[in-house]
């Protein structure tokens, strides 16, 4: 899985939890966590790191395996059938599933709830399209940008409001800076390739 050692060294140095006895249950959010199977290696992968974060944060005490309980959230129209059913096909899970519909744009779960979620490649899906485009590619860009920093804002909000004290909120995904245009990179080759042969 693409982030997988980045996932791993970033709960290793960061997660600021206790985990230890007092912590039963350690609740994880996958935020548009799609049909799978790329969503269970992600969810496996925190697991497997936090497994061993307590284990290091607690060599000499010996503690009660945690329980994991994960909660996979899309859109409502989300195919959370299949989601579950490849779940179950493909490996001997070690937690306990809920679908969770709902946009991430806002709160989807109850406050302080979450030790560590999760998103990868889906920030980039805006919950609508900016009110402001026109044909000019300045004030398209401009309007996209405008639109993505207020829904940038709704996310992290709803998300600190989900997020226990100490708890980490993982987000995977491309970034383009402001002085890279967009011709330079595969995304733009490509766009390049498609509209020389259209």
């Amino acid at each position: 899985m693409e982030g997988a050692e980045e996932i791993r060294q970033c709960i290793l140095q960061k997660l600021d939890l206790q985990l230890n006895s007092d912590l039963g249950t350690f609740r994880i959010a996958d935020f548009g966590c799609s049909i799978g199977p790329n969503t269970f290696l992600a969810v496996q992968t925190i697991i497997d790191s936090v497994k061993v974060k307590q284990s290091k944060d607690n060599k000499e005490v010996s503690l009660m395996p945690l329980e994991f309980q994960v909660f996979f959230n899309d859109q409502p129209n989300n195919d959370f059938n299949t989601l579950f059913r490849t779940q179950l096909r493909s490996s001997t899970h070690e937690y306990f599933s809920t679908g969770v519909p709902g946009s991430f744009y806002g709160r989807v779960l109850p406050r302080n709830s979450i030790h560590i979620g999760h998103t990868s490649y889906t920030i980039h899906w805006l919950p609508k399209v900016p009110e402001q485009c026109n044909n000019l590619v300045e004030e398209v860009t401009k309007a996209y940008k405008v639109q993505f920093t207020e829904d940038m804002k709704d996310f992290l909000e709803a998300r600190a409001e989900e997020i226990v004290q100490g708890g980490l909120m993982i987000v995977l995904g491309q970034c383009l800076s402001d002085d890279v245009p967009m011709s330079e990179t595969w995304q733009g080759i490509v766009v390049d390739i498609v509209t020389l042969r259209s």
